[in-house]
């Protein structure tokens, strides 16, 4: 092989490398420092809060994964007050 092609061969070697060591990092380190998964609903609430998603695309999903309408809301409806 030529000088050029060891050079390719060597980038390339070093891209999958750091592709490599990235990915550990990336499966490991939160696991070293206690860090769970998080949950879907955990997810779609931290997306919210970011503005990701609007309300009622967030209360669509919500719907959708099976979950109350949103935190500290009730499904209930209020009953009409009486009039006399």
């Amino acid at each position: 092989m030529s000088g050029s092609n060891w050079m390719v061969l060597e980038i390339f070697a070093g891209i999958v490398l750091l592709m490599i060591v990235g990915g550990l990092l990336g499966v490991f380190v939160p696991r070293m420092l206690g860090e769970s998964p998080s949950s879907p609903e955990e997810t779609l609430n931290r997306r919210y809060a970011r503005g990701e998603l609007t309300r009622e695309q967030y209360l669509q999903i919500r719907d959708d994964m099976g979950l109350p309408s949103g935190p500290g809301r009730t499904t209930t409806t209020r009953e009409p007050a009486a009039t006399d």
